[in-house]
C-alpha cells in the first residue's frame, strides 16, 4: 500500500511538472488599441478632438479578429523598422472580421487600423 501511495504521488508530480500542451486550446489574447489620427494631407494635425468608440481586436495564433467596425477600413502590421509587413483593405458589413495572417509573420508588430482619418494602433506579438 505504501508503494502504491508513493507511485501515485510521483505520477502526479511528473504530470504537474511537464504539462501536456495542446495547440488547439489557444486562447484569444486581447489587443489593446489606442486611438490616433491619420491624414497624410493634413500637415498641422488639426483634427477634432472628442470621444471615439474603439474597436475590439483579438489575436489567436495566426489570426486576428476585429469587432465593432462596419464600412471600409485598412489593417496594417508594421515591423520594427516601420515597414509594412502585412496590409489588407476590408469592407465589413457584419462588424466582425477575421484575418488569417501568413505563417511567415513571427515576432512583434505594431498593428494599425485606419478608418478614414482615424487610426487605432496597438502592439501584437505573433508566435
Amino acid at each position: 500500500m505504501k508503494k502504491l501511495f508513493i507511485f501515485t504521488i510521483l505520477f502526479m508530480l511528473v504530470f504537474k511538472a511537464f504539462p501536456i500542451e495542446n495547440a488547439s486550446l489557444e486562447v484569444e489574447e486581447p489587443i489593446i488599441l489606442l486611438p490616433g489620427y491619420y491624414d497624410p494631407t493634413d500637415l498641422n494635425n488639426d483634427y477634432p478632438r472628442g470621444p471615439v468608440k474603439t474597436p475590439q481586436a483579438y489575436l489567436q495564433g495566426h489570426s486576428i479578429s476585429i469587432y465593432g467596425i462596419t464600412g471600409d477600413y485598412t489593417v496594417q502590421l508594421l515591423n520594427a523598422d516601420g515597414g509594412v509587413a502585412y496590409n489588407t483593405t476590408v469592407n465589413a458589413s457584419s462588424g466582425h472580421e477575421i484575418f488569417l495572417l501568413p505563417t511567415t509573420l513571427l515576432g512583434d508588430y505594431e498593428m494599425h487600423i485606419h478608418i478614414g482619418s482615424q487610426c487605432f494602433y496597438g502592439m501584437v506579438n505573433i508566435y
